[in-house]
């Protein structure tokens, strides 16, 4: 009887030991890092191509970068009234000639706003941005006949 209790004793001491022995072992060795979605898989290839997204707010799509950019360089920045963005797309703006050269990759976005002009007066205007690595690349202003 004694020998059957040494017996189990001795099991139950190792079984322990070697629990904690395991749990030792698997605290030492590194978590696999997260894998990604296919979101975020594509969101790096096409940045790849496009340059970093710029940020956007998710509640109107404003382009923060933008929206700093025309406050700076309007006439009076307090009466700017944004109507309509645009979603944010790559893009790429101008053609290719044979060797590849000529065109700009980037993130497009257009903007229409109203704002005072030199006057005083309320003008709405259309503005298409294109962005590269949190810079704008180009800007055009859509003339109004363009707006329809």
């Amino acid at each position: 009887m004694n020998a059957i209790r040494a017996i189990i004793g001795i099991v139950l001491i190792c079984g322990i030991l070697f629990g904690m022995g395991h749990c030792v072992y698997r605290a030492a060795v590194p978590a696999p890092p997260p894998r990604k979605t296919a979101e975020q898989l594509a969101l790096e290839s096409t940045e790849a191509v496009y340059g970093k997204r710029p940020e956007t707010s998710d509640w109107d799509g404003k382009v923060y970068l933008i929206d700093d950019y025309l406050k700076a360089n309007l006439k009076d920045p307090a009466s700017l009234e944004y109507i309509q963005w645009w979603k944010l797309t790559p893009f790429i703006w101008g053609e290719r000639d044979a060797s590849g050269a000529g065109a700009q990759n980037g993130w497009q976005v257009s903007v229409q706003y109203r704002a005072r002009n030199s006057f005083g007066g309320m003008v709405i205007e259309r503005q298409t941005f294109l962005i590269r690595d949190g810079k704008i690349v180009v800007t055009h202003a859509m003339v109004p006949a363009e707006l329809r």
